[in-house]
């Protein structure tokens, strides 16, 4: 009796013994595969960090305010005219929210929807900075990241103004002249068997014209003018220009690292 309960207990224990073994090997095993995960991610880290940097310094390059922003509408970098624009170089260290450089709480809005629904198409306001407003376009870089492109469009709405103003002022400037002709005109129905009166009309009626033909002729002038001075424009579509910078680095990217859409 006593024999069969210690053969009992050292079976036990043998099994115990076995099985703490095997559970011995099996963590071995999990902390190996655990180590090489942890290398491999270490890998792809150290990969898409460089791949940001390549694109960073590519984007360097271009002469409007660019910034990289990933899926949580944060800035992780921005070029050289971004950063004296919003002024990067005295605030935070990146990453930061756009909101720490973009305080417009509807623009925001619209921005993190455009982020959210991953459509570039999505028409955002204006930006005003400082002086400067700015019309940004989005471009999506794969799913987690986007790049917002800034034009400068500070010079092109301020001629918008001056030919508003201009025309505005042309506007005036023939209404008064024409109102004469158009009373003069009504008073001759009435008043067009007194010769005196006729003399006065007719004096007034031509120079009246003669001012509403000045007017067209410098209309005319100021138009020639800045034909003659126009410089030929070409128009750029920011998305174009994103996806030839895809072509050009896709080559040296593997897509299951980084992918360009």
């Amino acid at each position: 009796m006593i024999a069969g309960f210690i053969l009992l207990i050292i079976g036990i224990i043998s099994v115990w013994i076995v099985s703490a073994q095997r559970m011995r090997q099996e963590l071995t095993e999990c902390r190996a595969e655990l180590s090489r995960l942890s290398e491999a991610s270490g890998g792809l880290q150290e990969s898409l960090a460089d791949r940001g940097r390549r694109l960073d310094v590519l984007l360097s390059s271009v002469s409007e305010a660019v910034m990289r922003v990933d899926k949580l509408g944060r800035v992780i970098s921005a070029n050289r005219r971004a950063s004296e624009l919003f002024r990067m170089d005295v605030g935070p260290e990146l990453p930061q929210s756009m909101l720490v450089f973009i305080r417009d709480p509807d623009w925001y809005r619209a921005f993190s929807t455009a982020l959210k629904l991953q459509q570039s198409d999505i028409q955002l306001p204006d930006i005003e900075v400082g002086q400067h407003v700015l019309a940004p376009r989005l471009a999506f870089l794969g799913r987690d990241q986007a790049l917002l492109l800034c034009m400068d469009v500070t010079e092109r709405n301020r001629q918008e103004r001056q030919q508003r103003q201009f025309l505005s002022n042309l506007k005036h400037d023939l209404k008064t002249p024409l109102t004469s002709l158009l009373g003069y005109a009504r008073s001759l129905e009435s008043f067009g068997h007194d010769p005196d009166f006729r003399l006065e009309a007719s004096r007034i009626i031509a120079d009246e014209a003669k001012y509403v033909n000045q007017l067209l002729d410098s209309l005319l002038t100021l138009d020639q003018i800045e034909f003659t001075n126009r410089h030929e424009i070409g128009t750029s579509d920011p998305l174009s220009v994103f996806h030839k910078v895809k072509d050009a680095l896709a080559p040296g990217f593997s897509p299951s690292l980084f992918r360009l859409n």
